[in-house]
């Protein structure tokens, strides 16, 4: 079934789906090698949480205003090169 953001829109103009905007938010979770979390805010490079609780991670993330996605050293450690 079609809908709205199925239609063309003109090449300078670009919409973003609810999964990139939560990706705006310039925040994500980092998985460590030795299995805590780290709740992040990218765009301020603070820090709101380290610990060993995933779900309270995502509570920080939420109250925060960051992403919740989670992701591995490894994969951050990309991301940030690119």
């Amino acid at each position: 079934m079609a809908n709205e953001h199925d239609k063309k829109k003109p090449e300078d103009t670009v919409e973003l789906s609810v999964d990139d905007l939560e990706e705006a938010s310039g925040g994500v979770i980092v998985e460590t090698e030795d299995g805590r979390y780290l709740t992040m805010d990218e765009f301020n490079g603070r820090t709101y949480y380290v610990g060993n609780d995933l779900g309270f991670a995502r509570q920080v993330a939420k109250d925060c205003d960051v992403s919740a996605r989670v992701m591995t050293e490894s994969e951050y450690e990309r991301r940030s090169q690119g």
